[in-house]
């Protein structure tokens, strides 16, 4: 689809009380700003690039869960995410500082950085939510994924990607302080008509989860919830790396200190 469908899988954030970039002395099509982000996201392995107006994620989140509104409510919100292509740059991270692996939540810390390098050198005024964090920051992110066209929300609540199926993850919201796509994008319907196999998945992941499970921990019964991903049709190429898997679904930091040992061929699979 075209940037002014307001959804563009590339090719080629500071939190709200943090200082906001000065604005951009002369107006600016959204347009010039995703098409920014996205050659510059892409190389980096976020390789998935959305855009919607900040009205319309409003309305469909929570109101716990809303954007921060900078100029107006038309303001616009572009998302990022990735598919399996972000995890090598993670790897790669890692093997440059090994004692990363060693942080609170590491991965997440990452993130956070690789994106701030991103958005802080931009000349528009703009902030950042991550998908990880918890309220009063907290972002309905598949519902954001939904509103910028990027991938249809599936009955089971996973981001189903009309390429990659379940197997995308979704990192940040940036609004900036300038007018969003006036087009409301639609993501592909990638589920009518398929029999839903991740609906008994999540029942049986939510009947067995011992506690409720949290962005940071699935309790033990994590492979259950693996399997909910797992029993989509969709985009099974796409399936994360298993060290990936291993590592965001079970939490074991013991993986991450093996990849900075590994060859880089064997860190990758």
């Amino acid at each position: 689809m075209s940037l002014s469908a307001g959804l563009c899988q590339a090719r080629p954030a500071r939190n709200p009380g943090w200082p906001l970039h000065p604005a951009h002395p002369e107006p600016v099509p959204w347009q010039t700003i995703v098409t920014r982000i996205t050659a510059d996201a892409y190389p980096s392995g976020l390789d998935l690039v959305g855009a919607t107006r900040l009205d319309r994620y409003q309305t469909t989140a929570p109101s716990g869960f809303h954007l921060p509104r900078l100029r107006a409510d038309d303001d616009l919100v572009v998302l990022l995410g990735n598919t399996r292509a972000l995890w090598p740059h993670f790897v790669s991270a890692l093997r440059r500082d090994p004692e990363r692996w060693e942080q609170d939540h590491p991965f997440d810390r990452w993130i956070q950085d690789h994106i701030h390098a991103l958005v802080d050198p931009l000349p528009w005024q703009a902030t950042v939510r991550f998908a990880h964090e918890a309220p009063p920051h907290a972002v309905a992110i598949q519902q954001l994924a939904a509103r910028s066209g990027l991938a249809h929300l599936g009955p089971a609540g996973l981001s189903v990607h009309p390429v990659h199926g379940p197997w995308v993850s979704w990192r940040a919201a940036i609004v900036f302080g300038v007018t969003g796509p006036d087009d409301d994008p639609q993501a592909p319907d990638t589920c009518t008509g398929c029999d839903a196999p991740c609906v008994p998945a999540l029942q049986s992941a939510m009947s067995a989860a011992e506690t409720d499970p949290t962005v940071h921990d699935l309790g033990a019964g994590w492979q259950q919830w693996l399997a909910v991903r797992d029993a989509c049709p969709m985009g099974r190429d796409a399936r994360f790396p298993e060290t990936q898997i291993r590592y965001h679904y079970a939490k074991d930091r013991e993986t991450l200190r093996r990849l900075t040992e590994e060859a880089p061929e064997r860190a990758q699979d």
